[in-house]
């Protein structure tokens, strides 16, 4: 069943069409996104679920900076143990990422790490502007992150440019965006009109930026809402493009295996 998924990280359904590794957010853990391996389990596909190194059960990394290398690390360590697995090595392998965790996955594919990665799919990221998104979740999320007499009108705004600074120097991952001759790789991006932290502008940037991507939205959805606000929809667009990987990974070897892989 899907709910061992907390303690076997893969489940693979019978006749696998696809494999899916599910990279959550920054924050979160991987038994907050079982929703999902269950949906993709449903249609069809391998779920693999981790943690990046400082979340859930995954070790600790007492590193202050470079951390965005480091969780693209974590990432790129999963996708080449599932092309190890036998059991799903033979597969279209996609990456499934949430929010801030989006980098990671467009890093992992930018820089070769992620050669074997089929195709990606973005939930609320990644914006063009990395700064831009920094900026929007801190206001987003003042009240959570800042004490009350912090808010103040002046002391905020100074408060405010030094932790931008500082998480920029945790989390940058080189040059943002990566150039468009590394972002080849077909990529579905979902996320709300109602998105606070990566509004859809910062989205239709990226998207125009990238090579093979396509944008979905939900109207007056907040951010990593979609699926909860409009599963229907959530799921025909993952669907449609789950098979559409799997008939790119085949075209050119053979036609009738692409169909038969994609076939619910």
């Amino acid at each position: 069943a899907v709910r061992t998924l907390a303690r076997d990280p893969l489940t693979v359904p019978e006749r696998a069409r696809a494999c899916v590794v599910i990279c959550h957010e920054w924050g979160n853990h991987k038994a907050s996104k079982l929703k999902y391996a269950e949906m993709l389990h449903e249609k069809g596909c391998a779920a693999l679920l981790f943690e990046l190194r400082n979340h859930g059960e995954s070790g600790r990394d007492t590193h202050w900076g470079d951390m965005g290398r480091r969780y693209t690390d974590d990432l790129a360590s999963v996708v080449a143990k599932a092309r190890e697995d036998e059991r799903v090595r033979h597969l279209p392998l996609i990456v499934l990422a949430f929010s801030f965790s989006t980098f990671a996955a467009v890093h992992c594919v930018a820089r070769g790490d992620g050669e074997s990665v089929d195709g990606l799919i973005l939930d609320s990221g990644p914006a063009y502007d990395e700064r831009d998104t920094t900026h929007r979740f801190l206001c987003s999320f003042s009240s959570q992150l800042f004490p009350r007499w912090m808010r103040g009108p002046v002391l905020f705004p100074f408060a405010l440019r030094i932790i931008e600074w500082l998480i920029h120097r945790f989390a940058h991952e080189g040059d943002w965006p990566p150039r468009p001759e590394h972002l080849k790789k077909p990529m579905l991006v979902i996320s709300g009109t109602a998105d606070a932290v990566v509004p859809e502008s910062q989205l239709r940037n990226f998207i125009a930026h990238a090579a093979n991507a396509e944008l979905h939205v939900v109207q007056n959805c907040p951010h990593l809402r979609a699926f909860k606000e409009d599963g229907e929809h959530y799921r025909d667009w993952i669907n449609g493009f789950i098979e559409r990987v799997i008939v790119d990974k085949f075209a050119g070897t053979n036609a009738a295996q692409a169909v038969a892989a994609s076939a619910p």
